[in-house]
């Protein structure tokens, strides 16, 4: 294993992010985790399109969809922090082999289940809980992976090129999946094909990290894991600007990134579409987030990044409130899109700030820490779920665009240099 350096370049000011990503391609491990990578979050993006299709087509309920997304989020949210102690403990590539083996065997599981037509709800929230878990290990783990991967200026070229291919593959994945699905169900063959492909995305992600040597880092002492917990919070917490980029994306997480998993019933009850519809709503938020992401992350100098955090969290708040009051079809997909872009812009531009101050024996939880901010959506998606039962979906997912709003401008207000970063 090589050895890394840290990130002390990274802190020495503004670099030519459209020269970051070349950086970033140069080195050759980072090439090959990439390419995998980029099979990764198709298969990712597929279930996260399909998991919610099958959740409300056996139930037709949104306090199910809510259900369904907090047994995914809550414990992913939950275990997080954890995963960022083993991510600085361990061999990071040892973790990410046994959680995308562990998420091929719940994908096949998944396949076997609609293949023999005994798909029940709360069969689906065992195995949600199930990727919740994996989840919260595995995304600590390849997010303290890239600055063993990159340093220097490549690093945030590729934090940028990773964040697109998310975005991306946001668009892709789902745009693919409703089509196969709207043939597959043409057929009778059913959905289980599908999910025979997401467990072969995550199987070619193992099979490339077991070959992949990154630069060596220095492994921290063992201690409790609770007192590493707490280093990692304090870290994350006691500054005023990580806790306020902390605040930032768990609001846009919670009350703005959980519309997606309402996505079916807003297909099925509010636009009166088919899957195809459905697919294109879902999509429309990655080609958003795409631009979003790229506009961000590849712009000239690292400067601003908290303006950015702040500007986007206002976008996606007035995006969502015009969302959720939307009754044309073309309008309500320009919204989502323009969603989209403000949660991805928003999200880059929190972690390139993050990334310019955690020390290297922290990656692992800072990073888990941040992890646990983006990824509680589905935790979010129960809320407003709950909600849309006595008030509708379209007024539960415009309350939560109005408290992103309320949130923005709170810790404009108590941060105001933030804007300065």
């Amino acid at each position: 294993m090589r050895r890394v350096d840290g990130p002390q370049e990274l802190r020495r000011g503004p670099d030519r992010r459209d020269r970051a990503a070349a950086l970033a391609l140069r080195e050759p491990e980072f090439r090959r985790f990439y390419g995998s990578f980029v099979a990764f979050t198709l298969s990712q993006s597929m279930l996260r399109f399909l998991l919610p299709w099958l959740a409300y087509e056996i139930t037709h309920s949104t306090l199910v969809l809510g259900l369904f997304g907090l047994a995914v989020g809550g414990l992913q949210a939950g275990l997080s922090p954890i995963g960022g102690v083993w991510a600085d403990r361990v061999d990071v590539r040892a973790v990410i082999r046994i959680t995308q083996a562990c998420a091929a065997v719940l994908a096949l599981a998944l396949a076997a289940l609609v293949l023999i037509a005994q798909v029940h709800a709360w069969l689906l929230l065992v195995i949600a809980a199930g990727f919740g878990c994996v989840f919260a290990f595995d995304q600590p783990a390849r997010q303290a992976l890239l600055p063993l991967l990159v340093t220097g200026r490549g690093l945030s070229g590729a934090t940028s090129l990773v964040g697109m291919t998310w975005n991306i593959s946001g668009i892709v994945g789902p745009g693919l999946a409703s089509v196969a699905l709207a043939v597959l169900l043409t057929a009778g063959v059913g959905a289980w094909p599908l999910f025979v492909i997401v467990a072969v995305g995550y199987l070619a992600l193992t099979r490339t990290i077991a070959g992949i040597e990154p630069r060596a880092r220095e492994l921290q002492p063992r201690r409790h894991w609770v007192r590493e917990i707490q280093e990692g919070l304090v870290f994350m917490l006691g500054e005023r600007i990580q806790r306020s980029m902390i605040v930032l994306t768990v609001a846009n997480s919670v009350l703005g990134a959980s519309y997606v998993q309402l996505m079916p019933a807003f297909a099925h009850d509010v636009f009166h579409t088919d899957v195809t519809g459905l697919g294109i709503l879902v999509a429309s938020v990655g080609v958003g987030g795409a631009i979003g992401a790229a506009v961000t992350g590849l712009n000239r100098g690292a400067r601003h990044y908290g303006a950015t955090a702040l500007g986007a969290s206002l976008l996606l708040g007035t995006s969502l409130i015009a969302f959720g009051a939307a009754s044309n079809f073309p309008v309500a997909v320009a919204l989502a899109a323009l969603g989209g872009a403000a949660n991805g812009a928003g999200f880059v531009a929190a972690l390139s700030l993050v990334q310019t101050v955690v020390p290297p024996h922290l990656y692992g939880r800072a990073l888990g820490l941040l992890a646990v901010s983006s990824s509680v959506a589905p935790v979010g998606a129960a809320l407003l779920g709950t909600l849309a039962l006595p008030i509708g979906v379209q007024a539960a997912v415009s309350v939560g665009g109005a408290g992103i709003v309320v949130i923005a401008l709170v810790v404009w207000r108590s941060a105001p240099d933030l804007v300065a970063r």
